[in-house]
């Protein structure tokens, strides 16, 4: 079985997401970057570990909406007679959830956070952290 992974890019200067021919482009590793690193790598896995945090690299959860559209982290998801909710992931619960804020603590099982499968299939992508954070107010 295998487990397909997708990534996007956004980029915070430029305030947009990169498109894919620049993700994976080759770019030239600054040596204090990766030490001991081939001297080009895909320009995704320095956006990884940018130090400068000058980009969010974001993970597609696996899943989509109720339209068909892919579901990534970062994303804003309306829920039917409920508030909008930000897709964040919880290392320590290992799990997508759905939080009302971007800085909400989504770790502790009593932190108010709902976990994304349980509203996946009744939700709908409206914007994301990044282009629209004004959403999870409305």
């Amino acid at each position: 079985m295998s487990r397909q992974m997708k990534f996007r890019i956004w980029d915070v200067q430029a305030l947009r997401y990169l498109e894919e021919a620049v993700m994976w482009s080759v770019a030239k590793v600054p040596d204090e970057l990766l030490p001991g690193q081939p001297p080009f790598v895909p320009f995704f896995t320095l956006a990884l570990h940018s130090p400068d945090s000058k980009y969010a690299v974001e993970q597609w959860t696996g899943i989509s909406d109720k339209d068909g559209t892919e579901v990534y982290e970062g994303d804003i998801l309306s829920i039917p007679n409920d508030r909008n909710h930000c897709v964040r992931y919880s290392a320590v619960l290992a799990r997508w959830q759905l939080a009302v804020t971007t800085t909400m603590d989504i770790d502790g099982l009593n932190s108010g956070a709902e976990t994304l499968w349980a509203f996946y299939d009744t939700g709908t992508v409206i914007g994301n952290v990044h282009q629209n954070p004004e959403l999870l107010f409305s």
